[in-house]
């Protein structure tokens, strides 16, 4: 359970810092060509700094602290070489893009099963998260400002998911947990009766 945790807490910083790299694109898309690759890295470092804290107050397994420091590591590092690296960060966030999106995609056909609507809905928004991702990536050599407002449409696009996401797990966690529990009641009750 520690482990669902930490992933759904990971899960939500990645959520808020996407949500506001697509507004800062979609809003400043000129500023975010000359400071795209420090915006990533900066993202990064604060994503690491969120599991590295996490880690510590908790005083849980090492998965939070290495992907925290991990996180910290590349963020530095996109930060010190930002100018050489600008469309190589853009084929990283259009894969990123797209891996969100399949992920996204093959939870909104499990979704289905339990959820209907939520689960069409995240499968149309996979699929849209996808193209973004693909275009980002045969873009990347030229960046344009209508790119930037792509990937970050993409990004937002991408929190939504993974939002979505977010409680429809909590929902079948919790419906899983009281199905248990009332198991128990009742095979406890069994017990007395004879």
């Amino acid at each position: 359970m520690k482990l669902l945790q930490k992933v759904k807490r990971f899960s939500l910083s990645t959520v808020i810092i996407g949500f506001i790299l697509g507004i800062a694109f979609i809003a400043f898309p000129d500023k975010c060509i000359q400071y795209i690759s420090i915006m990533i890295g900066a993202s990064f470092i604060a994503t690491g700094i969120v599991a590295i804290i996490g880690c510590l107050i908790e005083k849980i397994s090492g998965f939070s602290l290495a992907s925290g420091i991990l996180f910290c590591i590349v963020g530095i590092i996109i930060c010190a070489r930002y100018r050489q690296i600008l469309s190589f960060i853009v084929i990283i966030i259009g894969l990123f893009i797209i891996s969100a999106g399949i992920i996204n995609l093959l939870a909104g056909v499990k979704f289905v099963a339990t959820t209907l609507i939520f689960g069409w809905i995240t499968m149309i928004l996979s699929v849209a998260v996808i193209i973004f991702g693909l275009i980002a990536i045969l873009n990347s050599g030229e960046l344009t400002e209508s790119l930037v407002q792509l990937i970050g449409a993409g990004l937002i696009v991408y929190s939504v998911l993974d939002l979505i996401a977010f409680f429809e797990i909590r929902s079948i966690v919790k419906n899983v947990k009281n199905a248990v529990k009332s198991n128990d009641v009742i095979t406890e009750g069994e017990y007395i009766d004879e």
